[in-house]
């Protein structure tokens, strides 16, 4: 098999994920400059998010959308979830439509802000140092007459769920990306 640049650099990355050391739990996600917390009472949530588009998908969650007044369209910038009114969920999205056409500098860079974004303290000499579980996994998949592969990479860091989601399908290439909090 042959590894690309791509493939170095985030190994790389995982490396140093997985030889660094404590730090504590966070427990709160930023979603467009709109602070959110774990275990905040809901109103007070919908209060925050009252420049948002809130659109129920199932039981419990809310996904939070913003209008894009250029291309006349609401865009999704996360999600949350609310068990016994109070927030138990919150997920941000990772903005990769704007990104530059050398996509491998761009997963490496998206990556390494989501896991810097993710890792509350700083060391002494600039580092940032924790310890993280990683799961990675694949799966084929069809949604109707499209067949493809998924591959996720998914980031436990002090608390939070850093996500990346690659499909590879007949219909095309994608890649989405997220942050996320949980009580569960």
């Amino acid at each position: 098999m042959k590894f690309t640049m791509m493939h170095k650099t985030l190994a790389s990355l995982l490396f140093l994920l997985v030889s660094t050391a404590t730090a504590q739990f966070a427990q709160e996600v930023y979603i467009e400059g709109t602070k959110l917390s774990l275990g905040m009472p809901a109103e007070d949530a919908f209060k925050a998010l009252s420049d948002f588009r809130l659109t129920k998908s199932g039981e419990s969650s809310l996904v939070i959308s913003k209008y894009i007044k250029e291309k006349e369209t609401y865009s999704i910038v996360g999600v949350i979830g609310i068990k016994d009114d109070k927030l138990t969920y919150i997920s941000r999205d990772i903005d990769t439509e704007k990104w530059p056409q050398d996509k491998g500098f761009s997963v490496a860079m998206a990556l390494y802000q989501a896991i810097s974004g993710a890792i509350s303290a700083t060391d002494s000499d600039g580092a940032k140092r924790t310890k993280a579980e990683i799961e990675v996994s694949d799966q084929d998949f069809t949604a109707g007459p499209t067949h493809g592969r998924l591959n996720t990479m998914s980031f436990l860091i002090e608390g939070k769920r850093v996500t990346v989601l690659i499909s590879d399908a007949a219909d095309g290439k994608g890649v989405s990306a997220s942050t996320s909090v949980s009580l569960e």
